[in-house]
């Protein structure tokens, strides 16, 4: 279906519904939170990021004026944007920062995100140093996602503040009921403006609606009870731009892939990892669950990401190789997968079950709600599960994944990987900041985790907006400076510019 041309200015006013894959249990407060992609969606609509992925994917200042860093990134200098207010009329300012920043320390995931932080201080009114541990290149990029989210001081002091989210963003939070809507109302007093100089967010209303099953979702945007919804389904992904106007990725895609707990039997052991690894029917799975719309996956890094290699090394489709592999294995007992509750994830997780046991590997699956599933990964209760991470655009935000310092007791190394080659390349990239050094370093992570088979690598991923004519705008984000950024990443939209007919 042919878009219709917008009109010539932005109308204000109007509501705009959006379709969430998950409901975010735990609430939104940035501390304490377990925040995927529908809770970044959220999150974007009532928080301002202290920074945000550019137009070439490097993290570049938004609630922040600027950033910047001693030689060796142990020093951290972050100023904020002047006259700025959160939704209570508190100042957006340096207290507040620290403020933010103490309280992700004592977050359990976020604390653990921040461990080589030493300390802070305001140095002014808008201005706050960090002091490092050891070098963090990549501290900016970190401020992106949820470390980012700036909430003020009034929630965190709020022992109901999860329920209650109070940012600087374009949306002030009006109402939550779990599991049924989540409601925004245009913030009046917000700080930017469009390139003409009019005030922001045009929306007078934004209606979050989670919904887990994903064809549930389509049927409702087919109704009209949906202006919208994002979907990572690249299985659909034709239809969809035939049928709606869509925003979709172009670089920086997740990995789609299976997880492996490195750290638990069997997967402990590389001749387990490297049996599934060859059981796994790729180009099968790409044509019934991908529907050919993405390569099949070989690492972390998809195309036009940093890192990507053509050939990364991982091991290809060879089930007699993978039969000999696993009868070598000590009684490795029933393999158990864990996926969520969407019905897509679901049939995926069957298909790849069905591959494995025609291998010989006897194999269970367990569906779990998407935060079950996440705090399981956090404490490595699990073999493997179907899993979606990692668009490459920072490998300091990788290592969050992936080093070795993160993989014991409550991890965010979900996976438990331990391998020093891949700890010396994290290692190095928090070392520097110039492009060319950091992804000569990412091919080498790729290399290592082919090398290692710590995940089965299926697709990458192809995250869409599809949208009604009448939706305008979706997604797109200016800086403060007027350059455009990158519309999509992850899923993760923002409605600051978004407008209804």
């Amino acid at each position: 279906m042919a878009a219709a041309e917008p009109p010539a200015e932005p109308v204000y006013g109007g509501t705009l519904t959006f379709g969430l894959e998950a409901e975010t249990g735990q609430g939104w407060n940035p501390a304490s939170t377990q925040c995927a992609i529908a809770c970044q969606t959220v999150m974007r609509a009532i928080f301002d990021p202290l920074t945000i992925e550019g137009p070439t994917g490097a993290p570049e200042p938004y609630l922040l004026e600027s950033f910047s860093a001693n030689d060796d990134f142990t020093v951290w200098t972050l100023k904020m944007r002047p006259n700025i207010a959160f939704h209570d009329g508190t100042p957006a300012d340096a207290a507040a920062l620290t403020t933010h920043l103490d309280n992700l320390q004592g977050g359990t995931l976020t604390g653990i995100i921040m461990r080589r932080w030493d300390s802070w201080a305001a140095i002014d009114d808008l201005t706050v140093e960090v002091r490092t541990t050891a070098p963090v290149a990549g501290l900016p990029a970190l401020l992106t996602g949820q470390l980012g989210y700036l909430a003020a001081p009034s929630q965190y002091a709020d022992p109901d503040g999860a329920a209650n989210p109070v940012g600087t963003g374009p949306f002030v939070f009006r109402s939550w009921t779990p599991d049924s809507e989540l409601v925004v109302e245009r913030n009046p007093a917000y700080w930017k403006t469009d390139a003409q100089g009019r005030p922001l967010p045009y929306l007078d209303r934004v209606v979050f609606r989670p919904i887990v099953d994903s064809d549930a979702r389509v049927l409702a945007l087919e109704s009209g009870d949906l202006d919208t919804h994002h979907l990572n389904s690249p299985l659909h992904a034709a239809e969809n731009r035939q049928r709606y106007k869509v925003v979709e990725e172009g670089s920086f895609f997740q990995t789609t892939y299976m997880m492996l707990n490195a750290a638990a039997a069997p997967f402990d052991d590389l001749a387990a990892r490297r049996a599934v690894a060859h059981c796994t029917d790729y180009e099968t799975y790409n044509l019934l669950r991908v529907g050919g719309n993405v390569p099949v996956a070989n690492g972390p890094f998809g195309p036009n990401t940093p890192g990507y290699l053509a050939d990364s090394g991982f091991p290809t489709y060879d089930p007699e190789a993978g039969r000999a592999l696993w009868r070598q294995l000590d009684d490795p007992g029933t393999v158990e997968i864990g996926t969520t509750n969407d019905p897509f994830n679901r049939v995926t997780t069957e298909l790849i079950a069905q591959m494995w046991n025609d291998c010989g590997i006897d194999t269970r699956i367990t569906q779990l709600e998407q935060g079950t599933l996440i705090t399981n990964a956090v404490i490595g209760q699990f073999q493997t599960f179907l899993w979606r991470n990692h668009n490459g655009a920072s490998l300091e935000f990788e290592r969050t994944w992936w080093h070795s310092e993160y993989a014991a007791g409550l991890a965010t190394n979900f996976g438990r990987a331990v391998d020093p080659a891949l700890d010396a390349a994290l290692d190095a990239a928090a070392r520097t900041s110039d492009p060319d050094e950091l992804r000569a370093l990412a091919e080498e992570v790729n290399r290592v985790f082919a090398e290692g088979v710590y995940n089965l690598w299926l697709n990458w991923s192809l995250w869409m907006l599809p949208h009604h004519d009448r939706v305008q705008n979706l997604a797109l984000l200016t800086l403060p400076d007027g350059r455009e950024v990158l519309n999509l990443i992850e899923g993760r939209a923002f409605l600051t510019e978004t407008w209804v007919e």
